[in-house]
């Protein structure tokens, strides 16, 4: 049985995904960072071709009134209309235990509705509504916050493990639908603030829970019924103390007040640790040194799920997993401060932001200044088989599961299927990747395979950025390297041995790359300011989003003009340098009272890869071709294996770096 997990990859989600494979079943985890995103329909109708069951544990990024019923309802009517399509026999749908009793909600009054598509739609259902899950008690904690003080309301809640959450789900999951509403909690009740105090306790927060049965739990005022389950719910096993006190997952909370009680100081928050969040911070950093300010009173912090940066521009290379460089002792050495974890939700309106650790535990971090660099991603269209049979080398992962798939081509009997490679774009990924391809094809499955590497693109022309100056140069090196290219048309269907064309056209290939389309982290959607087509902020020249005066944007995120003559900023390595660069400079300036520097950057420049022994070298927005062949390959490789890496872990390297890469032009 084939069974779907709508927000798959979260912390009660990746739990449910797990309980079901270790017992046999067939799983996809569906999620934005794997190609599904039920707010656009994205992926949906991939994702359950062939699936029985859906269980749908996805949530809103933001609380806020309009932005979380907008969602319930907008994912609702996509998810729903794909399961009919599909021929689903079960929906199930994680709720909230008090959804019916607590109007005033916001956050209630969207799961309620949500609750009526399911119960609308026509399709077998169950839903389970929970308690509040022990991770959340911090969160709950957190939004209680007033000053110095915390208040809460002393009604009685019953939380529960998100082990036992996902237990009870992955049980319904392989049951026959109850068609009704069940209700799962933990074994004990509690006093909120008097729970609340345990944690915090627990995690050295300063602040004192005043017990108040005025506070609001996101709207609602509480009693002893409002968040407790009915008679007969499924209970889970998991006591709060017992987990308080083996679980890793408690670690210290971000309060608004500082590290040291110092209401003085003001934070710059940059998210992302890509190039444009390092040289944000590194750039930040400088100008707190030059003003002589102490890291006391102006904190920098970065945070991003690990300290370390991807070298994307080498992803497509062999030995992906080696393309990575360790920041956190270059943060250390410039006083920045590594926060781990991802953010999933931005309030500029109460300036924080919502941070999930690496064992799902969430905080709050206030901010009087942002640097929003937290990168972009592939788009991926709905198009059927390409979540499930198409490799990317847009993020880490995604290119490591490619080389392993490359690798174990030699497992295989030789064929058409196993010895073609398609790649679905003819851009400049596109072409790097397909030009590495013969040769590192040959070097696994041995130098007689009868290899074939084809582009495919529904341009006229290859590289069509690029324009007509490197063209013939391109071209003749794809044919040099055994690189077809079919143009004019596109890829609209994926089989696990075969890829079918708009023209209706069928190659056998094993292995299809998709490198067409960037989109800006979906984060952008958070800020209520203008996006472009790809998703990124537009920005003034000083890069603050106009409107929100203390949000700054850089790298991927960000929709910039890069002179006067309307250019702007592509997402490439090379814009993001210079746009992180000066993002992170003006957010530290505005708090520091230093005039802000507007982002320009004139010169662009190429230097485009064409496999082992060929590149080419441009310049200009033009792109005019300065070097060509073994020079502009020397080039090439002086770039991918020193400029584009962090500086040594040292002020004076670091401070040098960050100034070269906000004021020097290629």
């Amino acid at each position: 049985m084939k069974i779907v997990v709508i927000g798959g990859t979260g912390l009660i989600g990746s739990k449910v995904v797990s309980n079901l494979r270790q017992r046999g079943y067939d799983v996809v985890a569906a999620a934005r960072n794997t190609g599904v995103n039920t707010i656009t329909g994205e992926g949906l109708k991939d994702a359950l071709a062939g699936a029985q069951v859906v269980i749908d544990v996805a949530n809103s990024r933001s609380f806020e009134d309009e932005a979380v019923m907008t969602f319930f309802k907008t994912a609702g009517r996509n998810t729903f209309a794909a399961e009919a399509a599909a021929g689903i026999r079960h929906h199930i749908a994680l709720s909230v235990v008090g959804t019916d009793r607590l109007p005033d909600s916001s956050y209630l009054r969207a799961k309620a509705v949500q609750e009526g598509f399911v119960k609308a739609a026509g399709i077998p259902y169950t839903i389970v509504r929970a308690t509040q899950s022990f991770e959340d008690i911090q969160r709950i904690a957190e939004a209680g916050g007033d000053g110095g003080v915390i208040r809460l309301s002393p009604a009685l809640v019953q939380p529960i493990a998100s082990d036992d959450v996902a237990a009870a789900l992955t049980e319904v999951a392989v049951a026959a639908p109850l068609n009704a509403t069940i209700e799962v909690a933990g074994p004990e009740a509690w006093p909120l603030d008097e729970l609340a105090c345990k944690l915090l306790a627990a995690i050295g927060e300063p602040r004192r829970v005043i017990a108040d049965i005025h506070a609001r739990y996101f709207g609602a005022e509480l009693n002893d019924r409002s968040l407790t389950p009915g008679d007969r719910p499924r209970l889970g096993t998991t006591r709060f103390e017992d987990w308080l006190g083996r679980s890793a997952r408690v670690r210290p909370a971000l309060t608004p007040s500082t590290p040291k009680g110092d209401p003085t100081m003001q934070r710059l928050l940059i998210i992302g640790a890509g190039f444009a969040g390092m040289y944000a911070a590194l750039n930040a950093a400088r100008l707190r040194d030059e003003q002589g300010v102490s890291p006391d009173t102006l904190e920098i912090v970065v945070v991003a799920p690990e300290p370390r940066l991807v070298i994307r521009p080498r992803l497509y290379e062999p030995a992906p997993e080696t393309m990575v460089a360790a920041l956190a002792e270059v943060f250390k050495a410039v006083d920045v401060r590594y926060e781990q974890g991802r953010v999933d939700v931005i309030d500029s309106a109460s300036k924080s932001a919502m941070i999930v650790g690496p064992d799902g535990m969430r905080r709050s971090l206030r901010y009087d200044r942002l640097v929003l660099a937290a990168g972009g991603q592939g788009f991926k269209p709905d198009i059927p088989g390409l979540a499930k049979y198409g490799f990317t080398v847009d993020q880490l992962d995604d290119a490591i599961a490619l080389d392993r798939h490359l690798k174990a081509l030699a497992d295989r009997p030789a064929s058409a299927a196993r010895d073609t490679v398609v790649v679905a774009g003819g851009g400049f990924t596109g072409i790097e990747v397909a030009t590495e391809m013969p040769s590192r094809l040959r070097a696994i499955l041995g130098p007689k395979a009868n290899v074939r590497v084809l582009i495919v693109d529904r341009n006229d022309a290859i590289a069509p950025a690029m324009g007509t100056n490197p063209r013939p140069l391109i071209e003749k090196a794809l044919r040099e390297a055994g690189v077809e290219t079919l143009l004019g048309v596109g890829v609209s269907a994926l089989g696990e041995s075969s890829v079918t064309l708009s023209d209706r056209r069928s190659i056998e290939s094993a292995t299809v790359i998709w490198a067409a389309g960037m989109r800006a982290n979906p984060l952008t959607e958070q800020i209520q300011a203008e996006r472009d087509r790809s998703g990124r902020l537009v920005v003034d020249r000083n890069l603050r989003v106009p409107g929100v005066p203390t949000v700054f944007a850089a790298g991927d995120t960000v929709h910039a003009l890069t002179d006067d003559l309307g250019h702007r900023a592509l997402m490439s390595c090379q814009h993001a340098n210079r746009l992180g660069a000066s993002a992170g400079h003006n957010a530290a300036a505005d708090l520091l009272g230093v005039p802000l520097e507007p982002y320009q950057q004139k010169n662009y420049v190429t230097c485009l890869d064409l496999g082992p022994s060929d590149a080419v070298f441009t310049r200009g927005w033009d792109s005019k071709v300065e070097m060509t062949g073994d020079k502009a390959k020397a080039m090439k490789r002086e770039i991918n294996t020193q400029w584009i890496y962090p500086p040594r872990a040292n002020r004076a390297d670091a401070y040098k770096a960050a100034e070269w890469a906000r004021t020097v032009d290629y």
